[in-house]
């Protein structure tokens, strides 16, 4: 929807989400509500919660607004070097596969390790 707007009405946008995050301490409330609906998953029991998929149905332009913030954070944490190199979650560029080589690299290269034998290795993580 919002990708179909004329210019000068995506620069109105532009304009009115920047005066709502720098200039005005309030959000609109339709854009911090949502309907949820519940949507059926194949063959499983409905007459149970766990057989429905919740979708939250939301403001175009709220949720273009949280995509903005969500930028913007993503930006100031990555160029401040707020995260640790060891956070892995949730950052653009990083997976599992990150951890697992960073884990498993520095286990086999250290010297005289018991644990060098690249035939063994264990690694537990936990998602707190």
């Amino acid at each position: 929807m919002i990708n179909n707007l004329p210019l000068n009405h995506i620069k109105f946008l532009v304009y009115f989400f920047n005066q709502v995050l720098y200039h005005s301490e309030l959000i609109p409330d339709d854009w911090k509500t949502g309907l949820v609906c519940p949507i059926p998953k194949p063959n499983k029991n409905l007459n149970n919660i766990s057989g429905y998929r919740p979708i939250t149905l939301t403001s175009c332009i709220g949720k273009t607004m949280e995509d903005i913030v969500k930028c913007r954070l993503d930006w100031y944490v990555e160029n401040h070097k707020i995260l640790s190199d060891s956070q892995f979650g949730f950052r653009k560029g990083s997976s599992f596969a990150n951890i697992f080589f960073n884990s498993t690299v520095g286990v086999w290269d250290f010297p005289g390790s018991p644990y060098s034998d690249p035939r063994l290795c264990v690694i537990i993580y936990i998602n707190v």
